[in-house]
């Protein structure tokens, strides 16, 4: 689904220039732990490409436990589509989602991870797999931001980051998470990259 925001992104032919992207994957755009039953997880494209999801699984583990995971071709939709995104939310949201799971559900100390089957590796995380941090992990400097709190992905970044440490940061400058306050989302399907592939999305 579009956005309805208008989004500026770099065009392809100039994606050599850009030293700093990471756009050859999708990639978690947004994390949700809202009120209530509004949890969710937006996935972006920013390749120039359509991309197969069941190339891809999400991970989660819950308080540290056992290792769950669900393909996202099988169990969600087929594709992505250049610049387009993907919100999965939990099955009692009410937002407006493309997809709804029992299967996004989290309250700050449950982790996610993105995996690629084609280039068996780890693509992007939120949280560590295993790991229980009490209340949630830090962010940008803000405790326990994975509880009760928006993640947004900054635009200078366009893939993912498997090292949640390197990717939650310690403040401000070094995260590449903006960090909102609960119940905003006014980020779902609305990820400003200007390293994306699209030169503009309205």
């Amino acid at each position: 689904m579009l956005s309805t925001c208008t989004l500026l992104f770099v065009a392809c032919t100039t994606h050599a220039a850009v030293a700093s992207v990471r756009e050859t994957d999708i990639f978690f755009s947004t994390y949700l732990e809202g009120s209530s039953g509004n949890k969710a997880l937006q996935f972006f494209n920013p390749t120039c490409d359509a991309v197969d999801l069941s190339e891809y699984a999400l991970y989660k583990t819950s308080n540290g436990g056992i290792e769950e995971w669900v393909d996202l071709g099988t169990d969600y939709e087929p594709y992505i589509q250049p610049g387009d995104y993907l919100v999965i939310c939990f099955e009692e949201a009410t937002l407006v989602c493309d997809v709804y799971s029992t299967f996004i559900t989290h309250n700050g100390n449950d982790a996610y991870a993105l995996y690629s089957y084609v280039k068996n590796e780890w693509l992007d995380a939120v949280g560590v797999l295993g790991t229980d941090p009490g209340e949630g992990w830090d962010v940008a400097g803000v405790a326990s931001a994975t509880s009760d709190h928006t993640l947004v992905r900054k635009q200078a970044f366009a893939g993912g980051n498997a090292n949640w440490t390197a990717s939650a940061g310690t403040n401000e400058e070094d995260s590449e998470w903006i960090v909102y306050p609960q119940d905003d989302w006014t980020s779902l399907e609305c990820h400003t990259s200007l390293t994306a592939c699209s030169t503009q999305n309205a």
